[in-house]
């Protein structure tokens, strides 16, 4: 499918929460814990393609998705996503180790999801700051960015993988820094994916153990 979405930045999440459902939007997931952990060969050749390989840990389940290359647009992320649901991590790391593939980027975040017709709004929380991100159509984005006094200045087209690999060379910091603790970011290089790896397989059995249901 063709995923296309934006975000920006936020100062309160939970202000923001009450600007949402203010305009009708629905509550359709309550906050949870994300892990995303994402996959590449050691001669980087998704990176290269600028394509990705994600596994997803959110609460008791797991979902694994690839991201094609992004597509050409000045306001949008447009760029097309593949995604299952995976029902045994331990084997699903075990088949990736096995096709070449280690972990070289992990991060973590809260996310709280609304839907006001087809448009999906997520709330996240970072150790790099707060954001809103949305995902539907092109105008569906718009009027409910305008909505809410948001302009096409404030977008931001980048994954987070790029916003925090931009923040931990300095290159991003949050329009209100005490929302982000960049002490805390788990920004990963190719010469430390080893330890990833390592660290990706013993905890394998405990994320198994609860998305396997």
């Amino acid at each position: 499918m063709l995923e296309i979405e934006i975000k920006f930045e936020i100062d309160d999440p939970e202000a923001f929460e009450k600007k949402i459902l203010a305009t009708g939007a629905v509550l359709k997931k309550e906050r949870y814990r994300e892990e995303n952990i994402y996959y590449d060969f050691r001669s980087h050749e998704l990176e290269h393609k600028i394509q990705a390989l994600r596994l997803r840990l959110a609460g008791k389940k797991a979902f694994l998705t690839f991201k094609g290359p992004p597509e050409k647009s000045r306001r949008f992320k447009i760029r097309e996503e593949f995604e299952t649901e995976v029902k045994n991590v331990k084997q699903m790391r075990f088949i990736l180790k096995k096709l070449g593939l280690i972990p070289v980027f992990r991060y973590t975040k809260y996310r709280t999801v609304f839907q006001k017709g087809k448009l999906k709004i997520c709330l996240d929380e970072t150790s790099i700051g707060n954001f809103c991100e949305l995902e539907g159509e092109r105008q569906d984005i718009v009027r409910f960015a305008r909505s809410l006094g948001i302009t096409n200045q404030d977008f931001i087209k980048l994954d987070y993988i790029q916003l925090f690999k931009m923040a931990a060379r300095g290159e991003f910091r949050s329009r209100w820094p005490k929302s982000g603790d960049y002490s805390t970011n788990k920004i990963l290089n190719y010469s430390s994916s080893e330890s990833l790896s390592k660290d990706s397989n013993s905890s394998s059995s405990s994320s198994s153990s609860s998305s396997s249901s």
